[in-house]
């Protein structure tokens, strides 16, 4: 009935559906819930990381992780110079809560990084969804802003300087220390950035800002799609233009665009994707996040994120084949096809043979060796003490409920719990009627408190948040918190906090926001299945 390529196209998707709902008689459609089962409640457990991004290294043991969801960047290293695969981790940049701030390591906030690239002790991060291009001083061990305002950007040319300069979903960066420069896939544009060290400057050197894999002598007349992986090579950029589902590249010499392999020759075409071995355009990737150029083998690895696969381009052949992965999504250490990775997004290069991947999915760091085709997954131990991991924000989030506790309605309820078995919270907060509808503009929260020495152990990232699902009708916010029950202990008791905000259809007032206390008494019960259900229903005004 309808058919768009690419992004940009709001008021037409708008009009097609309230022309197609005042044609079609409404007791046709399907009103229940899509069968929609969100990633983030598939987390490993066993893994402090939730969908790693983006890896960077110094190239002398430091290893810095883009821990993406949980919003903060680990530096690893090492544990013994006999085990390759055993890192510890010695510094947590981040809060690890969703937000924007400079600041110390335990102060400062980010938004789903994504792109790190190390330079003379400095890391220069990807703020993806914060919108930002952000420096963390590794010597002094503080986060600053470089360039962006914190909100995303329709300029497609830039120019400003510093933090004047509006940027636009920044994926991926890489630095040119002869240029003295950083290259950045703006990926909310289209384009591809270049943001000058010394004089502070972010604009455009490549990409019209339309969402086309279109080549070009002049590189400013090339139009990408979704740019979210680049890498330096030999005086080009190799850049992953992942809606395109393609590996291309910008000669720096000749300032041209081309592509290198994957895509169409039709520029409009962003669905030339596929899973084949070869040269040129027949081969074939399907949204590629990741890129790295491997300068002895003149070579670019590849991440085949949605073939869940590693390939390898000869740069001067232009011939793609694959390395790693049999094209089925999983998480298992081996050999060559026998191996699998789930969306793998992004790499660092220890030394001549050893790669580490960002196994996005399976939220994990793999060790590839490059000779023998080897994965192996790492083992990251946490931080040897808690002074350095920040993790444990339990008095801030006392303080928040003990702050907010008269304003809000408090609900008692009692639950039966099961000891050394796993469960889940469901939060769901009603709307009076259809004639009102949520505010997602401002941020409906919540937090979840659990008694001092309690046996219910959830993740830390999911111990606070906003709530981004409601139902069919949008009447209703809905929040899953999966939890594991350990060892019995005296008592376990837990606070659920729920703060909304509404305004009404009719002339779009929005009202004071509503706040919600689930005070939860348990009770073991060795047949309880651990689902509790907290319900609420905001009042009519």
């Amino acid at each position: 009935m309808l058919s768009l390529i690419g992004e940009g196209h709001t008021h037409i998707l708008d009009d097609f559906l309230v022309s197609s709902l005042s044609f079609f008689d409404h007791s046709v459609l399907n009103k229940s819930k899509p069968p929609i089962h969100l990633e983030s409640l598939k987390a490993k457990e066993q893994s402090m990381l939730k969908y790693p991004g983006k890896l960077a290294t110094d190239g002398k043991g430091r290893v810095w992780i883009s821990d993406s969801n949980n919003h903060r960047i680990l530096e690893i290293t090492r544990e013994t110079s006999e085990d390759d695969s055993t890192y510890q981790v010695i510094n947590v940049i981040g809060e690890g809560v969703e937000g924007n701030l400079d600041g110390d390591y335990k102060h400062a906030r980010f938004n789903r990084l994504q792109g790190l690239v190390y330079d003379d002790e400095k890391l220069y991060v990807c703020d993806t969804e914060n919108h930002l291009l952000r420096l963390v001083n590794l010597k002094d061990k503080t986060v600053s802003t470089l360039a962006g305002t914190g909100k995303m950007g329709e300029d497609k040319v830039g120019g400003g300087v510093g933090t004047s300069q509006i940027l636009s979903t920044p994926w991926d960066v890489c630095h040119d220390a002869a240029a003295n420069c950083l290259y950045i896939a703006m990926s909310g544009t289209h384009q591809i950035w270049k943001y000058e060290i010394s004089s502070q400057i972010a604009k455009n050197i490549s990409g019209t800002g339309e969402e086309l894999n279109r080549n070009n002598t002049k590189m400013m007349n090339a139009a990408w799609a979704q740019p979210s992986g680049i890498t330096l090579g030999k005086d080009a950029l190799y850049i992953a233009d992942s809606e395109s589902s393609c590996i291309r590249q910008i000669d720096l010499k000749k300032q041209s665009a081309s592509g290198l392999v994957g895509g169409d020759i039709d520029p409009t075409n962003l669905f030339a994707f596929g899973d084949k071995d070869g040269k040129g355009r027949n081969a074939k990737l399907q949204h590629p996040l990741g890129v790295l150029y491997l300068p002895t083998q003149n070579q670019v690895l590849v991440a085949d994120t949605y073939n869940s696969k590693i390939k390898v381009i000869d740069v001067k052949s232009a011939t793609l084949t694959t390395l790693i992965g049999n094209g089925t999504k999983g998480f298992k250490d081996g050999h060559g096809d026998d191996a699998s990775f789930h969306e793998p997004s992004g790499f660092c290069k220890l030394d001549e043979q050893n790669i580490l991947v960002a196994d996005t999915n399976n939220h994990v760091i793999r060790l590839l060796n490059l000779e023998s085709k080897a994965v192996r997954t790492l083992t990251i131990k946490p931080p040897t003490s808690q002074s350095t991991s920040h993790t444990d924000h339990s008095e801030r989030r006392k303080k928040v409920i003990q702050k907010n506790r008269s304003k809000a309605t408090v609900i008692p309820k009692k639950e039966a719990i099961k000891f050394e078995t796993d469960g889940k919270i469901t939060i769901s907060i009603s709307l009076p009627n259809d004639h009102f509808k949520y505010n997602f503009e401002a941020p409906n929260k919540f937090i979840v408190l659990t008694s001092d020495g309690s046996s219910i152990e959830i993740q830390e990232s999911l111990k606070e948040g906003v709530f981004v699902e409601a139902d069919v009708n949008q009447i209703k916010l809905v929040k899953s918190i999966p939890f594991h029950v350990g060892k019995q202990v005296e008592t376990s008791s837990l606070e659920v906090y729920a703060q909304i905000y509404f305004c009404s259809k009719s002339d779009g007032v929005c009202l004071p926001p509503v706040a919600f206390l689930f005070e939860i008494s348990l009770a073991e019960d060795k047949a309880a299945d651990n689902n509790w259900q907290l319900e609420a229903t905001v009042s009519a005004p």
